[in-house]
């Protein structure tokens, strides 16, 4: 929208000030101003549309003056001219079928005489990208850019009976003054005659209803429309106007009446002859309620953070026009009827004019005086994203299931603590997970068949029905590996070892027991719990045969309850220790034993048989039903001895290996491999 700096210095005492000056301040202070043009001997603001979007009060020149004139403090010199209507004469018959009009005002005027306007108003049009056209239709256009109000100006001898304001019917056309043919729906609000349809309301008139040079006797028409249906008129015509654009920002219905008059006056001025025929036609079917609104002073300064007094508070709010009366400490605030109509409707925009006005440039800004802790630490989510890079650095693929369960599942698991879901989107969604596992089997199958091996974890949450009313809700990491044609074996031990590297990052030390009780997908024989102390954290398996998705395909998978290994690793009493100088020896050892002992059991002995032991890796297992004998396994570990006090001699580390050998024979039924070998 274009400003004619002329036009406001005319309308509010602007001397002294720039128009840079006075562009810069209704930036700050109003909407955003695009640039400062100059026109033909005028300064012209170009104001973003956008930024007016609420503000139907500033679509006309008389909006912005009264806006300045609060800004600088100047006075205001609008003045409304005054008309006489006569009592009696010819006036216009006007009915509305339509609740879509909110008020339609019209005279009659004869007398009249098409001309060209005077060059200033053409210059003054000109400017503001408007073409002018002859005296009575660029009356209508200064009214619109002065007050913001569209108006239409009809040649009487063409309007035939009564002017009805209706909904259009369908099939009807009307050429518009752009001399274009639109076809209407019974959507679009027209303003019509008794036999034809004179414009589309609130967007353009037509040609068949135009002055011309021939006119004498005019009717002028100021009315306001519903803001929603000339929007979507508009829009669905594809015809978009200087009168739609103001419409649908929701214009105030008393503007109607200062606009009619004011052109009427303007008419008066120009065409010696012209005179009003009859009474003004005011069709206003249901009149707009005043608005007033309480506003707390306190809650001013509260909100704001400005120290401003009441006396302050008042003058910014009549400034612009708000009506002010002051009672036991509180303003009870008139709302101008121009304000009312979409920008102002709760206290709280009552203070952001009061801001507004003083100037956001004006707050300084200044840190809160506010006591600032740090956010508590959600230690269960740190854990969760070290698992989460320790995973990527592994090259693991996080996926994401649905915390959805159904029959599948429940087959899948065998359990009976499945929470149900009071409104299931589908059938596929009836209950809630119990497990991470059973998910990601389901999907898995998918993935395998683009893919020869995969491994993938999760971290989510598991349900588990209670006796109370929640139920027990738990954070839980879930990781599988898969493999077409793949090893068990190897792949478990894969993952295991994965597991220990996991639980070493944390600091915590895993023991992999068997399986005590297991579940329908575990397998029996090829399954471990995990523990860290005394406390059962998981459970570490073979994917049993019976559930498998894919034929000749492998399937490892573990599943940690994250809340005890947080509290795992939060007892664990870090301390320095400091690196031992003196160089480490190795030693390997090969035991022959009963396949069903357990690695974790011989560990376990060795290492509590020599506090110089300071690692045992497992680097060879061989079965042979021949050469060791049936149900027999050898397993051969290398053994690294260090002393932090001095370099090992011969001697000591002879008495150590002795004794981690000597208690593994006892305790777990191991023997030496070179002894076997003797035996046999």
């Amino acid at each position: 929208m274009k400003l004619s700096f002329n036009w406001l210095q005319e309308l509010v005492d602007l001397k002294g000030l720039s128009a840079e000056e006075v562009g810069k301040s209704i930036t700050l202070h109003t909407a955003e101003l695009e640039e400062v043009i100059e026109g033909n001997k005028d300064s012209l603001f170009d104001i973003d549309n956008k930024s007016l979007t609420h503000r139907p009060d500033l679509w006309g020149h008389n909006g912005f003056a009264l806006e300045l004139s609060a800004i600088f403090g100047r006075k205001l010199k609008l003045s409304q001219p005054k008309v006489k209507f006569p009592s009696k004469g010819t006036s216009q018959t006007v009915k509305i079928e339509t609740d879509k009009c909110r008020r339609f005002c019209s005279v009659k005027m004869s007398g009249i005489k098409i001309t060209p306007s005077d060059v200033d108003t053409q210059r003054l049009l000109g400017n503001l990208e408007t073409k002018s056209i002859s005296n009575l239709v660029d009356i209508t256009n200064i009214v619109l850019f002065e007050h913001g109000q569209p108006m239409h100006v009809f040649d009487a001898s063409k309007v035939e009976g009564a002017i009805i304001v209706r909904q259009a019917r369908q099939g009807e056309k009307l050429v518009t003054l752009d001399e274009l043919e639109y076809e209407l729906t019974p959507e679009d609000v027209v303003i019509a005659d008794e036999k034809k349809v004179l414009s589309v309301a609130g967007i353009m008139g037509g040609m068949s209803s135009g002055v011309t040079t021939k006119t004498t006797n005019i009717v002028f028409e100021c009315a306001n429309f519903d803001p929603v249906s000339v929007r979507k008129t508009s829009h669905r015509l594809g015809l978009r106007s200087e009168s739609s654009i103001r419409y649908e920002k929701s214009l105030d219905p008393q503007m109607c009446e200062q606009a009619l008059t004011s052109a009427i006056a303007k008419v008066l001025k120009c065409c010696s002859g012209a005179k009003i025929e009859g009474p003004l036609t005011d069709t206003y079917p249901k009149k707009a309620k005043s608005l007033t609104l309480t506003l707390d002073p306190n809650h001013v300064r509260a909100l704001s953070g400005l120290a401003i007094s009441n006396p302050e508070i008042k003058s910014k709010l009549q400034s612009v026009g708000f009506g002010m009366k002051e009672k036991k400490g509180l303003f009870q605030v008139d709302v101008p009827s121009n304000r009312a109509t979409k920008d102002i409707a709760i206290a709280e925009d009552l203070i952001e004019e009061i801001v507004r006005l003083y100037g956001f440039e004006n707050i300084q800004a200044s840190l809160p005086d506010l006591a600032i802790h740090p956010p508590r630490v959600n230690h269960l989510r740190n854990l969760e994203w070290k698992i989460r890079d320790f995973c990527e650095a592994k090259n693991l693929m996080e996926v994401y299931n649905y915390s959805f369960a159904d029959t599948f599942d429940q087959d899948f698991t065998g359990e009976d603590n499945f929470v149900s879901v009071a409104n299931p989107l589908s059938e596929q969604h009836t209950h809630l997970r119990t497990t991470l596992i059973s998910p990601m089997v389901k999907n898995i199958e998918s993935e395998l068949r683009t893919h020869n091996k995969l491994s993938l974890f999760e971290i989510g949450k598991t349900y588990i029905k209670t006796k109370e009313v929640l139920p027990l809700e738990e954070s839980h990491f879930a990781v599988m590996a898969a493999e077409i044609g793949g090893k068990e074996n190897d792949l478990f031990f894969t993952v295991k070892d994965g597991i220990v590297q996991l639980l070493h990052t944390l600091n915590v030390y895993g023991e992999f027991r068997p399986t005590s009780q297991c579940k329908p997908y575990v397998h029996p024989s090829k399954s471990a719990e995990i523990w860290i102390g005394d406390v059962h954290i998981g459970e570490l398996s073979v994917l049993h045969p019976s559930v498998h998705p894919v034929r000749n395909s492998s399937f490892v998978f573990a599943e940690i309850n994250l809340p005890k290994l947080l509290k795992c690793t939060q007892s664990v009493d870090l301390k320095y220790k400091k690196i031992s100088s003196f160089p480490s020896v190795f030693l390997d050892v090969s035991l022959v034993m009963d396949e069903r002992t357990p690695m974790a059991d011989l560990e376990k002995v060795m290492r509590e048989s020599s506090d110089l032991l300071r690692n045992v890796e497992l680097f060879d297992e061989f079965v042979d039903a021949v050469k060791l004998g049936k149900g027999l396994k050898n397993l051969a570990f290398h053994l690294e001895f260090q002393s932090p006090k001095g370099t090992i001699d011969e001697k000591t580390l002879k008495e150590h290996f002795e004794n981690v050998t000597q208690n593994v024979t006892s305790k777990c039924g191991a023997k030496l491999r070179a002894t076997f070998d003797k035996e046999v």
